[in-house]
């Protein structure tokens, strides 16, 4: 008996160390997400800026002047870095504007919907300025149809996701589950007040003792074995 007893123990320890570690890996998981679509929008924005440096380069640019390769430059610009970011922005704090959870495999749906629709929009673009098609001409040659055909297509897709989030955000401010305090969990300041915030924002004004990414010292996140999370880690899925 007494043999076995600290085999019991060492396996009783390495359990408890497992969901320790898988409780302080949560938010982490949230971010690696979050970085992931950084990722993306960067590189379309890169997209965009790359393609301005052939649009300043005066022998390239007298060719590509006011044809499709400059619409498609402009989007890549406004639409895959602004308004892409400004999407994933009200995803993370719309639980903290509403206080209510949308469901997560929607919004990951979207995104996928999103990213597909808009570069099989306005990628197509850039071969048919660079092969000569200028813009605001709603008549083309036959040579350029395939090509304005899968932008159409495109521009299709493109529309359904950004409906998909439009339908789900709407649906969750009244069926959504309530979201809490801090549904993420994460650190900013504007996690630990009510969702939606109060008036004055704060009911007592919060005292920052605590680094901006340190999860594993902060015990209100519920991060900690055996403490039970603020709210639900995931969406109404």
């Amino acid at each position: 008996m007494a043999a076995t007893t600290p085999t019991a123990m060492s396996l009783a320890e390495r359990q408890r160390r497992l969901e320790l570690r898988d409780l302080l890996n949560r938010p982490y998981r949230w971010i690696d997400r979050s970085w992931d679509a950084v990722f993306w929008i960067t590189a379309i924005f890169v997209v965009g800026g790359i393609t301005g440096i052939f649009l300043a380069t005066f022998p390239v640019d007298w060719q590509l002047n006011d044809t499709y390769f400059v619409v498609a430059h402009f989007h890549y610009i406004m639409v895959g870095g602004a308004v892409m970011g400004y999407v994933g922005g009200l995803h993370f704090w719309w639980p903290k504007i509403t206080g209510r959870l949308y469901p997560e495999s929607l919004s990951r749906a979207a995104a996928v919907v999103l990213f597909i629709g808009f570069n099989l929009t306005f990628f197509p673009q850039f071969i048919l300025g660079y092969l000569g098609m200028p813009r605001r001409y709603h008549t083309y040659p036959p040579e350029f149809q395939v090509l304005n055909v899968l932008s159409t297509a495109g521009a299709s897709i493109l529309a359904l996701g950004y409906l998909l989030p439009m339908a789900y955000l709407t649906w969750s401010m009244r069926y959504g589950k309530v979201a809490g305090q801090n549904p993420w969990p994460a650190t900013g300041l504007e996690w630990k007040t009510d969702s939606p915030p109060p008036t004055e924002n704060f009911h007592v004004t919060p005292e920052v003792t605590w680094e901006p990414y340190d999860f594993q010292n902060r015990p209100d996140l519920g991060l900690a074995a055996g403490a039970r999370p603020l709210a639900p880690a995931r969406g109404d899925d």
